[in-house]
């Protein structure tokens, strides 16, 4: 939790053990509702489908493409406002 001025920056979440559990969704859930932020950003691999079908169902938007991100794709760039 965000203590005495501190500013949550950033998060990874990178594993493959970490897939499929649940965590993202709970993780942003817990962000939007336990701290005071504006925005969330994120970014994907556009081969990542069902992350970005959870991103999406979640509120985000894609708001840009990076080329050649990744070793084997394109990045997405992704948005949610929230306040």
């Amino acid at each position: 939790k965000k203590e005495d001025g501190a500013i949550l920056d950033e998060i990874y979440l990178e594993e493959e053990e970490y897939r499929n559990k649940g965590i993202a969704s709970k993780l942003i859930k817990e962000i939007t509702n336990d701290y005071t932020v504006d925005n969330i950003t994120l970014e994907v691999s556009m081969l990542n489908k069902n992350a970005i079908n959870l991103y999406e169902k979640l509120g985000f938007k894609k708001i840009a493409v990076r080329k050649n991100y990744y070793k084997d794709s394109d990045g997405i760039l992704m948005l949610k406002e929230v306040r």
